[in-house]
């Protein structure tokens, strides 16, 4: 093993470690978001829930504090993800930008905007499809790179169910608990 190596290993083993500690899914999502980048690099990443109405929606983005759903790199990736069959549900995806045929989606790219998109699907034992992180870079994805995704992508699904759980739990009434113990 190589110092590279042993440096990523290290520093996916604190990152999980982060995921496990956080409190919120605001603090999970940013730490995802930004602390990424320290294994895997891209300009941007993208977390998208899916939201009560089973459509995909930008929860967090990294470098940004808040969320203008009217940006256009915003509409561009969920209405991307939002599109029936644009992606595999089950495995880590790449596109390339150059590859997509605009007039089908029926989508504008942003300016400036990197090629290369990888999709990485978040799903846990109890919930299947929670959402996706989308890297935004300008290089191509490396096989290595989606195996380290995939692997990423199922401990934070994991940490993403679990502080879920826990806060719906936080806000449980006696009432609730009752029911919820008689299932």
């Amino acid at each position: 093993m190589n110092d590279n190596s042993s440096i990523k290993i290290a520093r996916l083993i604190t990152l999980e470690k982060k995921f496990r500690n956080a409190e919120s899914e605001t603090e999970l999502g940013f730490i995802c978001a930004n602390e990424l980048r320290s294994i895997v690099d891209y300009n941007f990443l993208f977390l998208l829930n899916r939201s009560s109405i089973n459509r995909l929606k930008v929860n967090t983005i990294s470098d940004l504090s808040v969320i203008d759903r009217t940006a256009p790199t915003v509409t561009f990736i969920e209405g991307l993800l939002n599109k029936k069959g644009m992606i595999n549900s089950d495995e880590v995806s790449a596109i390339s930008l150059q590859s997509l045929d605009l007039d089908k989606v029926n989508l504008s790219i942003p300016e400036n905007f990197p090629n290369h998109l990888v999709f990485v699907p978040l799903s846990s034992r109890i919930e299947k499809n929670i959402g996706y992180l989308v890297l935004v870079r300008t290089e191509p994805v490396t096989s290595s790179e989606k195996d380290l995704l995939l692997h990423i992508s199922e401990s934070f699904s994991h940490a993403l169910t679990a502080v879920s759980y826990t806060h719906l739990r936080a806000h449980e009434t006696g009432r609730n608990l009752v029911c919820r113990l008689l299932l």
